[in-house]
């Protein structure tokens, strides 16, 4: 039996006779009776999804391009192309200073020690919280159910209510599916819950975060920085009013990217079934 969401309950387990293996299509088998499948032998295979893995690069690669200034630095590497950038060139007295970071670019970060707030610890929100724990942050989550403490430990991750995530993460990533539940989910109370110069990046829906108010809130400096991979309508506009935030990145909705990342996996995931059908 292959599943990804679909509940597999005890009912189901004694229904399949000749049941010998369960795949989850993904990393957590949440929704399935993982004890009702062990007493009766059977065993569950999970599997990290590329497309997952992928989306969980991208949010790092966000962080990171953010806190780097890299989206505004890149390929700038003369004096003159600096100073267009807003970054005048103040030459250091090389006797008592070392040559790094020679434009002086102020504000750039580090991720380790820095607080990562992450909204709904899914399977993608599961993917980042690994990576974001190699890079040394302390991780916190929030969503409706929350994980057991043996997930918590592996994950290194504490749960907290939204308003405590909020107001002590540096940066937020909210992980929630698309619809009228969570749209605009984040918005102006959100914003005003968060810490002062928080970066948040959004690989989910667009909608989630609402518009307005995330333009008050780059406006206004409350927010430090954003990215968005999947656009708020797409093909985008180049006159986009996000675009005019030197403190924001855009992408054109690569996260899950490349386009075989599944047929990889399915094709992984045959040869593992086969292999333990063989057995």
């Amino acid at each position: 039996m292959v599943v990804e969401s679909l509940r597999v309950g005890k009912e189901d387990i004694a229904a399949g006779s000749e049941l010998r293996v369960v795949q989850k299509y993904g990393l957590s088998p949440r929704n399935i009776d993982t004890a009702a499948c062990a007493a009766k032998g059977i065993k569950v295979l999970t599997i990290r999804r590329r497309a997952n893995i992928a989306c969980a690069e991208l949010a790092i690669g966000l962080m990171l391009t953010l806190a780097k200034k890299l989206h505004r630095l890149a390929g700038r590497i003369s004096v003159e192309q600096l100073r267009e950038a807003g970054y005048p060139y103040k030459p250091f007295d090389r006797r008592h200073t070392p040559n790094s970071n020679w434009p002086r670019i102020s504000g750039l970060r580090v991720l380790n020690g820095a607080t990562l707030g992450i909204i709904g610890v899914g399977e993608i929100g599961r993917e980042i919280a690994i990576r974001a724990a190699a890079f040394g942050m302390r991780i916190l989550y929030y969503q409706r159910t929350r994980l057991a403490a043996a997930e918590e430990r592996e994950l290194e991750a504490a749960y907290v209510p939204l308003e405590t995530l909020l107001a002590q993460s540096d940066w937020v990533v909210p992980q929630l599916p698309g619809g009228p539940a969570t749209r605009s989910f984040i918005g102006s109370a959100q914003f005003a819950q968060m810490k002062p110069g928080a970066f948040l990046v959004n690989i989910a829906r667009a909608d989630i975060v609402d518009r307005a108010a995330l333009i008050e809130a780059l406006t206004s400096g409350r927010l430090g920085g954003f990215a968005l991979d999947p656009l708020y309508e797409a093909p985008g506009r180049r006159d986009d009013e996000l675009l005019g935030f030197d403190n924001v990145v855009l992408s054109p909705h690569i996260a899950a990217q490349p386009r075989f990342n599944a047929l990889d996996d399915l094709a992984d995931m045959m040869e593992r079934l086969s292999k333990e059908l063989a057995s």
